[in-house]
């Protein structure tokens, strides 16, 4: 068109020119975007590892595993018989790598975090660029590879609930790890009354007793002390350090009861009709070795008496009543437990599982009485779970359930104890007043 003039060659070539280097420019800036992101999430995986190792000390890593596994020779072959699995050895084949179990970095950050999930942890806080982007807490996309959060989701974010289903607390995971837990209290876990069979008739809101007790027998987890944040925290420990399922709360809550060896052996199956015997000798060794060092590091922490069981304990001391604890937790870890959950000063006796039968055997309950000088119609089983019933039907003792503990989800009215309660001060309630009958 006549008055325009055409851009020069050389003006045609800068413009090229300083597009590209624009596009360079930009290229540059998203790789260094991109390495920022990258060792941000390496940070945040080592705070998270750092974190986890507060809370597991002896916990092992997938990217770890195989290391253990070939250092010791006898856990290797544990696990081995456990999945089903010849020894390498014996298959003639070479060990595994690390690089051979298909665990880089990030797939290890991941394997931990669903680990974590597994056992209602709450991970949503913690950024994983690597992921499949369907992590809880805010909008994932995938793009190139790489998994971009919103803000619930950053560098950094705290998991404010990440052991809240355990009865845990971790203050803060970031920027550095947490160095101690706190117990939530008996709202967490099977603190509720199970729901009612509406076959059973009988009637327990008018209940009194003929005369005071000369001796009560009472369980003690989930009796006197909620100790399931504790116990669940060992069982983690224990199976993160073997390489098993985590349990759940839930699970555990399901679990406890019948003596170590069994809740070990039902965490290793993973159901709770799990036995002693369906276990690998050696693997159910390794996990008793595992949780006893675990649970005892522990005693101290994480567990909190229910609400009016040191006023009734105190009140019962008091009115001249014999007071003994009948658990079949280790007898190792009932007598420092007393110590710690300030027990000592009312309990006369304290009977821990190892060197008499379990209940429902009737034998610990016999040992108590005999000890006392006590007929067995003179004094009273109170526990939460169907096998503190039966053992004092099966000692002649009369019984007490308390519904709030770990009943397994049953009612215990069916096991027919001749008292029920909800609460421990009612409880208390109708022993003190046969004191001014």
């Amino acid at each position: 068109m006549p008055g325009t003039k055409k851009p020069s060659r050389k003006k045609a070539s800068r413009a090229k020119s300083q597009s590209r280097q624009e596009r360079l420019r930009a290229g540059l800036q998203q790789m260094q975007d991109d390495m920022r992101m990258y060792m941000r999430a390496m940070e945040a995986h080592e705070r998270m590892r750092n974190a986890i190792r507060e809370v597991f000390p002896d916990a092992i890593f997938s990217d770890e595993f195989e290391e253990r596994a070939a250092q010791d020779p006898e856990f290797a072959a544990a696990l081995a018989r456990h999945r089903g699995e010849d020894e390498p050895q014996a298959r003639g084949e070479p060990e595994r790598d690390t690089d051979a179990a298909g665990f880089d970095r990030e797939q290890a950050l991941g394997s931990i975090l669903d680990s974590l999930e597994r056992a209602g942890f709450d991970t949503s806080g913690v950024y994983h660029p690597f992921r499949d982007g369907k992590r809880a807490g805010g909008r994932v996309e995938s793009h190139a590879g790489r998994s971009v959060g919103n803000s619930a989701g950053s560098v950094g974010a705290d998991p404010k609930s990440m052991l809240h289903s355990v009865g845990l607390d971790i203050p803060n995971l970031a920027p550095e790890p947490a160095t101690s837990l706190t117990p939530l209290g008996p709202r967490v876990g099977f603190n509720r009354p199970a729901p009612k069979d509406e076959s059973v008739v009988r009637d327990y809101s008018n209940q009194h007793l003929e005369h005071l007790p000369q001796l009560i027998m009472f369980d003690l987890d989930g009796t006197l002390a909620h100790t399931l944040p504790q116990l669940t925290l060992a069982l983690c420990q224990m199976a993160q350090e073997l390489d098993l399922h985590v349990p759940t709360p839930h699970e555990v809550g399901l679990y406890v009861g019948n003596g170590m060896d069994l809740l070990l052996a039902r965490t290793i199956l993973g159901r709770s009709d799990a036995t002693v015997a369906a276990v690998d000798p050696a693997l159910l060794a390794w996990a008793r070795k595992s949780f006893v060092r675990h649970y005892g590091a522990g005693l101290k922490h994480n567990f909190e008496l229910y609400p009016d069981v040191l006023a009734g304990l105190k009140a019962f001391h008091e009115a001249g009543i014999k007071l003994a604890v009948v658990s079949n937790k280790p007898d190792q870890f009932v007598q420092p437990l007393m110590e710690y959950m300030g027990l000592k000063p009312y309990i006369d006796l304290a009977l821990g599982g190892g060197k008499l039968a379990h209940k429902p055997d009737p034998e610990p309950l016999n040992y108590v009485l005999t000890h006392f000088k006590v007929k067995p119609e003179q004094a009273l089983m109170v526990g939460d779970s169907n096998n503190d019933i039966r053992a004092g039907k099966n000692a002649g003792v009369p019984t007490v359930a308390l519904t709030y503990g770990y009943n397994g989800g049953q009612d215990l009215r069916k096991e027919e104890p001749e008292f029920l309660f909800d609460h421990f001060k009612d409880f208390s309630a109708c022993v003190l007043a046969a004191a001014h009958d």
